[in-house]
C-alpha cells in the first residue's frame, strides 16, 4: 500500500493506494488548517478502515509548487512516517497531478499547461502535452502578452487557481479554455505513486526540500 499525501492547495488530502487502486481517500477544505487536520486523518484513515501503517511500502507526497505553509507541512508527515516505518519516500510535482486531473476530465488537447496562483499577475506553470509528457519544467510565470507562446499557441487547456485570472488577462491576445476549478488531491497521484513504486524512483529522505520555486521571505516584527 501506498499512503499518498497532498497539502500543497486549499484542499488538505489523503489516499490509500494498492495496486493503482484507490482503497480510501480523505480530504477537508478549511482555510490555514492542514496542520490541524493532516496527523488527525492520518490516524483516523486507518483506525476506521482497519488498515495498519505497517502495512505501507511508501508515503507519497504532492512535493509543490504550492503553499508554503501546506508544503511544509506535508512534508514533515511524509519525512517522518517514512522514517518511522523506514520504507521510501515518492515526490510527484503538484502541477503534474494538476495536469493529469485535467487530462481526466478534458481530453483531446494538445497541450495541458496548470497554473498555480503565485499571487498578482504571476503563477506557478508547466506544460505538458496530449500524452502528459513534460514540454517545460515547473517555472514561476508572469501572465504577459507571449504567455500563449509557452504552449505555442497550439490548442491548450489550462487549469487551476492561477488559470481564470491567466485567461482573462488573455481575452484581449487569444482564446483559450480554462478550468479553474481543478484542485491537486491525494487520490490523483495514484498513476504516479504506483510507476515510481514499481520502478523504484524513491526520493532521498534526508535531502528532500519542497519545491518552492522562489525564494520565502518573511516580514521582520519589531516589538515596541
Amino acid at each position: 500500500m501506498i499512503l499518498c499525501i497532498e497539502t500543497s492547495g486549499p484542499v488538505c488530502s489523503i489516499a490509500l493506494l494498492k495496486h493503482s487502486t484507490v482503497l480510501v481517500e480523505e480530504k477537508i477544505e478549511e482555510a490555514n488548517a492542514h496542520s490541524k487536520w493532516l496527523m488527525p486523518m492520518i490516524a483516523k484513515l486507518f483506525a476506521t478502515h482497519n488498515y495498519k501503517q505497517s502495512d505501507l511500502h511508501a508515503v507519497a507526497l504532492s512535493a509543490g509548487p504550492g503553499s508554503y505553509t501546506g508544503l511544509r507541512i506535508g512534508s514533515a508527515a511524509a519525512k517522518g512516517i517514512c522514517m518511522s516505518l523506514n520504507i521510501p519516500l515518492i515526490t510527484v510535482s503538484t502541477l503534474e497531478i494538476i495536469a493529469y486531473t485535467m487530462h481526466l476530465s478534458h481530453p483531446g488537447y494538445d497541450y495541458y499547461v496548470p497554473m498555480l496562483d503565485a499571487r498578482r499577475m504571476e503563477v506557478y506553470t508547466a506544460v505538458f502535452n496530449h500524452n502528459l509528457q513534460r514540454i517545460s519544467e515547473d517555472i514561476p510565470h508572469i501572465i504577459d502578452d507571449q504567455t500563449p507562446q509557452l504552449w505555442k499557441n497550439g490548442n491548450a487547456i489550462i487549469g487551476g487557481d492561477g488559470a481564470l485570472k491567466t485567461a482573462t488577462f488573455l481575452q484581449k491576445y487569444s482564446k483559450v479554455d480554462h478550468v479553474p476549478d481543478v484542485f491537486p488531491l491525494a487520490s490523483k497521484m495514484t498513476h504516479f505513486a504506483t510507476e515510481k513504486l514499481e520502478k523504484q524512483h524513491f526520493t532521498p529522505i534526508h535531502e528532500f526540500e519542497p519545491s518552492y520555486l522562489k525564494p520565502f521571505f518573511t516580514t521582520a516584527q519589531i516589538s515596541s
